[in-house]
C-alpha cells in the first residue's frame, strides 16, 4: 500500500490554472500570491462567518415555528458556512504554507467544494421557485414544512450526485460517492 500522493505548488498551481491575473511570482522558495488576494479571502471568511452564524443564530432562536422562507434562508447560510470552510480555509492555507496537496485533498475537499457550490444555487432556485409560486399562486395552498424539508433534502442529494464516482478507483481506499443533507 503506498502512502499519500503529494502535488508540489508549482504542478498545483498549472493544475488550477493560475494566470498573470493573480499575480503569481516566482521567488527563490517557490511561487509568492499577492498579499491582496490573501487579504480578500481573510476579509470574506471573516465577514462571511460573522454574518452567517449571526443568521443562523436568529433564525433559531425564534420562539414561532420556522416557515418555509427561513427553512431555505437557514439551509442556504449553512451552505455558505460549510463554502468557506471547505474553500477558504484550504486556499488560505495553499497561500501561506508550502502546500503539497494530498489524496485526501484532491478527492473530498475539491469535489465537497463542488457538492456544498451546486448545494447553494439550487437553494437560490429552490426559494427563486417558491416566491414565483406564492405571487402567481396566491390562493392556492401554501407550501407546507414538510414539502420545504424534502425540498431541501431532494436538493441536496442531487448535488452529491455531481460528485464523480471515478475518484473511488483513483484513490483506492473504496471511496463512494458523498451525499451532504442539510435539513433543519
Amino acid at each position: 500500500m503506498s502512502g499519500p500522493t503529494y502535488m508540489n505548488r508549482s504542478t498545483y498551481l498549472n493544475a488550477t490554472n493560475v494566470t498573470t491575473v493573480d499575480k503569481v511570482e516566482k521567488t527563490s522558495s517557490g511561487y509568492l500570491i499577492s498579499n491582496e488576494r490573501l487579504s480578500l479571502y481573510i476579509i470574506l471568511f471573516i465577514v462571511g462567518t460573522i454574518s452567517n452564524t449571526l443568521l443562523i443564530t436568529i433564525v433559531l432562536r425564534r420562539k414561532t415555528q420556522k416557515n418555509v422562507y427561513e427553512m431555505f434562508v437557514l439551509n442556504l447560510a449553512v451552505s455558505d458556512l460549510l463554502l468557506l470552510l471547505l474553500h477558504i480555509v484550504p486556499n488560505v492555507h495553499a497561500m501561506v504554507s508550502d502546500f503539497k496537496a494530498t489524496t485526501f485533498y484532491c478527492s473530498f475537499l475539491w469535489p465537497m467544494n463542488t457538492v456544498v457550490f451546486l448545494q447553494e444555487i439550487f437553494t437560490i432556485t429552490t426559494t427563486a421557485l417558491h416566491r414565483y409560486w406564492l405571487i402567481v399562486h396566491p390562493y392556492a395552498p401554501k407550501p407546507t414544512r414538510r414539502a420545504a424539508a424534502l425540498w431541501i433534502t431532494g436538493t441536496s442529494s442531487l448535488s452529491s450526485l455531481s460528485i464523480d464516482s471515478s475518484i473511488s478507483s483513483k484513490v483506492g481506499t473504496g471511496l463512494q460517492v458523498f451525499s451532504v443533507t442539510l435539513v433543519v
